[in-house]
């Protein structure tokens, strides 16, 4: 991955099928956090998520009613795993839903292990950490027909490293036939990455704004968008 200046925050696959679908109802869970507490602040983080969401909204066509958005203040670790466990209660095959979360992530360098930092968790409060272990099985619990994780932080990439979570190099023809799992991260499991110039996306999210802005069709094809980015 190219350096960018700025603060710090795969694989080939054309021809997935697998879209989040008008007949089916898409649902949306946006985290971002720019404040946080005991952690260096983030300029762009919000932003991201808001961008995203409002593209999701305006070209694909996701009822605001089912888009939910937890920044800052409101993500933190209660907030999250709160959100996530609704989904998992409430969401049904009739359900598609994409997740994005932008902010900072953590790895434990001796155990592989990856985390989420809610707003409000400390550099010495690993257990106000979300590990990637519970999100990933919020991922394959909740009962959506497709699932999309988008996760733009540092050390993103160990959601891979982990377990079983489907990565983009694991694809199969007519994927849309059933459900599915996927996630796209912004870097590598050990790799950090950039939030960007204060005022703009960054540069993960630039990516997957112009992708979703070129494409001529209000079906999210999760294929496609993991391939370009």
């Amino acid at each position: 991955m190219a350096e960018e200046s700025g603060k710090t925050r795969g694989i080939d696959l054309s021809e997935v099928t697998s879209h989040i679908r008008k007949v089916r109802k898409a649902h949306f869970l946006g985290i971002g956090i720019d404040a946080y507490q005991h952690f260096p602040k983030l300029s762009n983080a919000v932003k991201d998520v808001k961008d995203i969401a409002g593209i999701l909204q305006e070209q694909y066509q996701f009822d605001p009613d089912n888009m939910v958005l937890l920044l800052d203040e409101q993500a933190s670790r209660e907030g999250i795993i709160n959100a996530l466990e609704n989904m998992a209660n409430t969401l049904t095959g009739e359900n598609d839903l994409v997740i994005y979360y932008s902010g900072h992530g953590h790895l434990n360098e001796k155990t592989g292990k990856g985390f989420w930092i809610p707003v409000g968790a400390g550099p010495g409060s690993p257990a106000d950490y979300i590990p990637n272990t519970v999100v990933k099985g919020y991922i394959e619990d909740i009962p959506a027909f497709h699932t999309f994780l988008i996760s733009d932080s540092c050390f993103s990439g160990s959601l891979f490293v982990e377990g079983k979570m489907r990565s983009t190099n694991e694809a199969i023809a007519d994927l849309d036939s059933r459900s599915s799992r996927w996630a796209l991260c912004s870097g590598r499991h050990d790799e950090e990455v950039y939030d960007g110039k204060p005022g703009e996306n960054s540069p993960f999210a630039q990516s997957i704004l112009r992708e979703l802005k070129q494409s001529n069709t209000s079906e999210l094809n999760v294929g496609r968008l993991i391939n370009e980015v």
